[in-house]
């Protein structure tokens, strides 16, 4: 038995039982003298036996060879796809028709094998094949690195030699995750890494047209808790003016220091959003929120309460910018209401459950205890969006200079890093001239702000204080919070509905048929309310949510279609700065005209605007479309 050890345990023996027993990435290179001798160069440089080649069934997976073909195809297949967002960027794409879909791949295409001479277009050889991979996309970024950064030194007057070395190595980075990205999700990893360019095409429109979910849902889920503290202070209100002791004149200029805020804040929203990127203004902007309602049930006078909705104003001014750009930023032209619809429609069900949840607070913890409640809800909201929201600002450019590489988390925008918030928010403002030059911009800007004239006069001032009227219907606050609880829902049920309607039909006819169901729905309300009757008072709020349901989304998309991407954070800018000025001016006349004629007659007046304002815009876009059209029939 002795003698039997000693033969099992001599060196040569000891390796080769080791090996069987060792994984092969844990078997060590010269872990014995007999072992180092073989493979560090001595007289017999056979190969060092692996357990694979010793005991194939214990390990199949060494059985088959590592060919070149096959590492490929596994790395290929382990690196991660890149996201879509710098897939389109890298791409050049803009519109996202099919056409310049297309001429980008087109661009990319190579023969196989002749990736090395440069991006050909497979047109000078008619027996050849075009094909997409690796070494094309390679050859693709550095080119275009290359383009850019001439450009930028061009425009600086520089004439510095070109950094072909960072130009591949930035290439070498990303035309792996490129290629993944532009590969099916059903192609086999082990297939070849080479792509058909229709299936490139095909995979793109793909990613065009479907929403990025894994992006998009958090920016939801956010709003969803935004819109429930949003929606609690709802059926509150009425009963907070009767407690401070406010006209129905004082109310409504309570609810205009809300526009006037949001007036003052969007402009330098905007700018220090597309400074600082999404996610800092997404969080912060919170804390604002929270101090101003908690501030609210703190106040007991008119000045206070205008005070504490300034700082509301504020905060939302920043927030809504921070999550209009972040939906705008995962979206296409070819997704772009579906991909605002869940933020929207979370933000419609968080307004749906909030009411619910407001009334209840109010009548077992009091009505200044609710504003304390929903300020510590936006305080914890903050943190959560601090841990969960990602970045989505990216540079405009492939080639960033080094003097605004460190502006932001993905390079910062195009402007030089010395730059001041002063001179940016003058730049700023000087993009709204040509933008309401624009014909098609200035009209959706006007019908904009005439909504909101009519929204905040109308559904944010009168209908609380008319579905609270002692001589009326005098309903408590859980009654009033079932009110806007049924509006909500329907919101929330309709969104994903109206969105496609909206992309399916076109941003005009959802835009006038939205204004159009909103007058019918205020028309209803106060006819329904005199009468007393709950049925037709449902029938009246569901139209007029229905309509709201499709103006949540048809203006932003209507707009940022017809905007180029440098314009895009003004012109939303812009957009919202009409609806605060209709909001503002909306809610201070309103209370006027109630406390003037009573509050049935303000509802039905901002009924006859805004249908006014809807006939108005689509006569003035038919017009302008077919102005359009002969002036292109002219040139062709």
């Amino acid at each position: 038995e002795a003698k039997l050890i000693v033969s099992i345990m001599s060196p040569p023996r000891f390796a080769l039982l080791r090996s069987l027993i060792t994984p092969p990435s844990k078997i060590p290179r010269a872990s014995h003298p007999h072992v180092a001798r073989i493979t560090s160069g001595g007289a017999a440089k056979r190969p060092r036996p692996t357990a694979s080649s010793i005991c194939p069934v214990m390990y199949p997976r060494c059985l088959s060879s590592r060919s070149r073909e096959g590492d490929t195809a596994s790395t290929a297949a382990a690196v991660p796809p890149m996201d879509r967002q710098e897939l389109f960027q890298s791409l050049g794409l803009v519109a996202f028709d099919e056409d310049e879909i297309r001429r980008a791949v087109h661009a990319v295409c190579v023969h196989r094998g002749r990736a090395a001479d440069g991006v050909r277009d497979g047109r000078d050889r008619g027996d050849a094949v075009p094909a997409l991979d690796a070494a094309a996309l390679r050859a693709y970024l550095t080119r275009r690195y290359l383009s850019e950064a001439e450009d930028a030194a061009a425009a600086v007057g520089g004439n510095a030699p070109p950094d072909v070395g960072g130009a591949q190595r930035y290439a070498a980075a990303r035309a792996p995750r490129m290629l993944a990205a532009l590969r099916r999700p059903d192609v086999d990893p082990s297939a070849p890494a080479n792509i058909v360019p229709e299936e490139a095409v095909q995979q793109i429109v793909h990613l065009a047209r479907s929403v990025h979910t894994s992006r998009v849902y958090p920016v939801a889920g956010s709003m969803l808790l935004t819109g429930a503290s949003v929606g609690v202070l709802g059926p509150v209100m009425p009963f907070f003016v009767e407690l401070v002791g406010l006209t129905p004149t004082e109310f409504g200029m309570v609810i205009g220091a809300f526009g006037a805020a949001k007036l003052i804040g969007n402009v330098p929203a905007a700018v220090l959003v597309e400074r600082h990127g999404r996610k800092p203004y997404l969080v912060h902007s919170l804390s604002f929120i929270a101090i101003g309602s908690a501030g609210m049930g703190l106040a007991t006078g008119l000045d206070q309460l205008l005070l504490c909705r300034l700082a509301t104003g504020l905060g939302v001014s920043a927030l809504t910018t921070a999550a209009t750009l972040t939906v705008a930023d995962l979206s296409t032209p070819l997704n772009r209401a579906v991909t605002m619809a869940p933020v929207m429609a979370a933000f419609a069900a968080g307004t749906a459950l909030g009411p619910a949840i407001g009334g209840l607070l109010a009548d077992a913890v009091g009505v200044r205890e609710t504003f304390y409640v929903v300020g510590a809800s936006y305080l914890c909201l903050s943190g959560l969006n601090h841990v969960l929201l990602t970045e989505t600002r990216r540079p405009l450019r492939l080639y960033v200079p080094p003097a605004v590489a460190d502006e932001g988390p993905d390079g910062g925008p195009d402007a030089p890093a010395q730059r001041t918030v002063l001179r940016a928010f003058s730049d700023a403002l000087a993009q709204w001239g040509p933008l309401w030059a624009e014909p098609r911009v200035r009209n959706v800007l006007a019908m904009n702000g005439l909504y909101w004239v009519s929204i905040a006069g109308s559904q944010m001032t009168v209908l609380p204080l008319l579905l609270t009227d002692p001589d009326g219907l005098a309903l408590t606050a859980a009654g009033v919070g079932q009110m806007y609880m049924g509006m909500s829902m329907v919101q929330v049920f309709g969104n994903q509905a109206a969105a496609r309607v909206v992309d399916s039909c076109g941003r005009t006819p959802a835009i006038v048929g939205g204004c159009s169901l909103i007058s019918i729905g205020m028309v209803g309300v106060p006819a329904s309310c005199c009468a007393g009757d709950m049925t037709w008072l449902a029938v009246a709020l569901g139209t007029w949510a229905l309509g709201g349901t499709l103006l949540s989304t048809a203006p932003v998309a209507y707009l940022t279609d017809v905007v180029g991407d440098e314009s895009r954070a003004q012109a939303l800018a812009l957009l919202r700065t009409t609806g605060d000025v209709g909001y503002l001016s909306g809610a201070v006349l309103s209370g006027l005209v109630a406390e003037w004629a009573g509050m049935e007659m303000s509802m039905q007046a901002g009924a006859g605007m805004l249908a006014v304002s809807a006939g108005w815009f689509g006569l003035r876009q038919t017009l302008d479309q077919r102005a359009r059209e002969s002036l292109l029939k002219k040139k062709g």
